[in-house]
């Protein structure tokens, strides 16, 4: 393991200053010394290097505490941008945004899950390469945000296996860094999101929370301290592979009881095919379906949601997490 060094600890000082200055809107140097610890000197010397980077910029005069009033400081959110690619089996979203999550240009491809390895990287590699030339007219790219169902090693940016993509070991990092020549970061779905919820959506305030996903799969993004938490191995808060049923239903992933088999979209859809006696094939179908005040429809979603109650019951438990949010599609 690499010592933690003198270059690192001016990295870090100069990240907790940057996040401080975003995160409070307006703030002056005082307070920036008496938050972070660092010297005057230190918080000036970081302060002049993040303004000729343009990263932050003097907004006027701030109220007196008895001295000399400060001069505020204010991140500069549009001063760089970056990309954001999220893939799924049939389809890819893409997004263009600067650093204060501001979307000026949004893309949407879908394809066949049929596509191979390749083919799926050629259309993100497209993509990429169209959103890259429309955020560099407007500040420069400094990387490139990548989301993908399944287990993900965030490190080296490898889709370790992932049984929605039927992918095994594919270097989504080091492609797109290829094509689009900046650093690329690629990670679990569901653990992008539970980010999201901490920068900026509903867990803003909180240190310990739990995302869970649920749609055509079941998964988690677990906050920790105020930090994502990935596990040894990269494959933790795969709660849609924990067993509910013991001996039960076959998962994709080969296990048998999964909770994924009795809580996703899929299951839902099996359920509601079983109970009316009819096919349904898209989430479409399974919408209209929950519009009809039907009791075979209700029957069906109360089983799958029984399930989804008692898996997130283990997880609370495990967890005990401040908050829980549920999101999918």
């Amino acid at each position: 393991m690499k010592a933690f060094g003198f270059s690192d600890m001016s990295k870090y000082n100069r990240l907790s200053v940057l996040n401080l200055i975003k995160n409070h809107g307006q703030i002056s140097r005082a307070e920036l010394v008496k938050l972070t610890k660092l010297t005057s000197p230190s918080i000036s010397r970081i302060i002049n290097d993040l303004m000729e980077e343009g990263l932050v910029t003097e907004i006027g005069i701030g109220e007196s505490n008895g001295g000399r009033k400060p001069i505020l400081l204010e991140f500069n959110a549009g001063a760089r941008t970056v990309i954001g690619l999220d893939i799924r089996p049939e389809r890819i979203e893409g997004i263009a945004c600067d650093l204060g999550s501001f979307s000026f240009e949004r893309k949407h491809v879908e394809y066949s899950e049929d596509l191979s390895v390749a083919e799926k990287l050629d259309i993100a590699g497209n993509m990429a390469q169209e959103l890259f030339a429309i955020a560099a007219q407007k500040a420069p790219v400094i990387g490139l945000g990548v989301a993908v169902p399944g287990v993900v090693d965030s490190t080296s940016g490898v889709v370790r296996y992932s049984a929605p993509m039927g992918w095994r070991n594919v270097h989504v990092s080091e492609f797109l860094a290829d094509v689009c020549k900046v650093p690329v970061i690629v990670d679990n779905v569901t653990r992008c999101v539970a980010i999201g919820e901490k920068w900026f959506g509903s867990a803003k305030e909180k240190s310990d929370f739990i995302y869970l996903y649920v749609g055509e799969g079941i998964g988690a993004g677990i906050i920790a301290n105020g930090q994502l938490y990935h596990g040894s191995r990269y494959s933790a808060a795969e709660i849609g592979h924990t067993t509910i049923e013991f001996a039960g239903k076959e998962c994709r992933c080969g296990n048998r009881g999964c909770l994924e088999v009795y809580t996703s979209s899929h299951a839902l859809r099996e359920e509601l095919q079983a109970r009316l006696g009819t096919t349904i094939k898209t989430k479409q179908e399974v919408w209209a379906l929950l519009q009809e005040d039907k009791p075979e429809v209700w029957e069906a979603v109360k089983k799958v949601l029984s399930y989804l109650g008692a898996g997130l019951a283990n997880v609370v438990n495990t967890f005990n997490p401040e908050t829980v949010i549920i999101g999918g599609c």
